[in-house]
């Protein structure tokens, strides 16, 4: 496996440049996170730290790469399904912040109908409680995307956004 790289954004180090393209996906949208802000005891499961937590949306957030080892998913589900007091619990996302082939479109009196295989997607309605079956919000959905996965970081490079 390829060691991941460590990058700077925003005031922060990321411990991947995958974390750092989701932290700029967040900025884009105005999701307001945390990084590593706070470590939990798992009883034998030992000690886990959570990569993101978005204080508004009251989630946490891990970030893995497509290729992730499902043994290293155990902690993380463990934590989703027992949250901390104030957390809903745990997202997990497994590689960058994909375009969205299609939308859903969502009805008021409908149960909430989203698109679970894109993960940017469903990462945008929980933390932010928003349907994006407008086209304004489809819009800046994928616009969050493209710069997400657009930012640079290479050769020491600081990553703003436009």
């Amino acid at each position: 496996m390829i060691k991941a790289i460590e990058t700077e954004y925003n005031g922060y180090r990321f411990r991947s440049r995958l974390e750092a393209r989701w932290a700029v996906f967040f900025d884009v949208l105005g999701i307001k996170y945390e990084y590593e802000s706070e470590g939990y005891e798992l009883g034998d499961l030992g000690r886990y730290l959570p990569d993101f937590w978005l204080p508004d949306a009251k989630w946490h957030v891990e970030i893995k790469p497509d290729n992730v080892d499902v043994s290293e998913l155990k902690r993380t589900r463990y934590f989703g399904d027992n949250p901390p007091d104030g957390s809903m619990g745990c997202l997990i996302l497994c590689g960058q912040p994909e375009i969205p082939n299609y939308f859903y479109r969502i009805y008021p009196d409908a149960p909430v109908d989203i698109n679970m295989d894109n993960q940017a997607i469903y990462l945008a309605y929980m933390a932010t409680s928003t349907y994006f079956h407008f086209l304004d919000e489809q819009n800046s959905l994928i616009e969050a995307i493209k710069v997400a996965r657009s930012a640079r970081f290479e050769y020491g490079q600081t990553f703003v956004i436009k």
